[in-house]
């Protein structure tokens, strides 16, 4: 009777409205997808670009990656915070925050290492191929 919002027609309504929202983004990201590929992804008109359109060609053709920059954070972070919480476990645990300061940041690194070797295994593929072509 009152429109409070709370009924099936509600439900509905908003869930159409939604879906064909959806649908028109998709369309959009299709259509926006087509014209940066054919516009900035031409390797013929690659060496025409200013600065500022360059380094947006390179970051669209993947040349430069930002992965090696994130995992190297990351491990910053993991690491500050891995030992930060140890130092806060000695009040209640001094065993269990010896074993996270010593060993959780010897697996952390491990971890990490494993990671960035992967990506220089990646990188340095990836380079071989470029000078074989």
């Amino acid at each position: 009777m009152y429109g409070y919002g709370y009924g099936a027609q509600n439900v509905i309504a908003s869930s159409s409205n939604g879906s064909s929202l959806t649908f028109a983004i998709l369309i959009i990201s299709i259509a926006a997808a087509i014209v940066i590929y054919v516009l900035f992804l031409d390797k013929e008109k690659s060496k025409s670009y200013s600065n500022g359109i360059r380094r947006l060609y390179d970051f669209l053709q993947f040349d430069t990656f930002l992965l090696e920059k994130i995992l190297k954070i990351a491990y910053i972070f993991s690491a500050i915070y891995l030992t930060l919480s140890s130092i806060a476990t000695i009040g209640s645990n001094v065993i269990l925050a010896l074993i996270m300061l010593v060993f959780g940041n010897i697996i952390l690194r491990v971890i990490f290492e494993f990671l960035m070797v992967t990506y220089k295994i990646c990188t340095n593929v990836s380079e071989i191929n470029k000078k074989l072509k």
